[in-house]
């Protein structure tokens, strides 16, 4: 049989961040013919490289939930 599954599926952002919400953003994007996995230093809720509309959301609520 064969497995279907769209692209999106296996794509991730995770932001690990601690009490200074200091940590980074672990980003896995998978396409057919290949796949890339990067992070991004996140400095006090900051990051300096532009974030993808995946990674601000993921940003927004880890910091939103270690304030809860």
């Amino acid at each position: 049989s064969d497995v279907c599954s769209s692209d999106l599926d296996l794509s991730f952002s995770i932001a690990l961040l601690d009490g200074n919400s200091t940590g980074f953003i672990l980003t896995s994007i998978y396409a057919r013919e290949e796949s890339i996995t990067y992070a991004k230093p996140i400095d006090k809720g900051i990051s300096r490289y532009e974030l993808s509309e995946e990674e601000n959301k993921v940003l927004d609520q880890a910091i939103t939930s270690k304030k809860q």
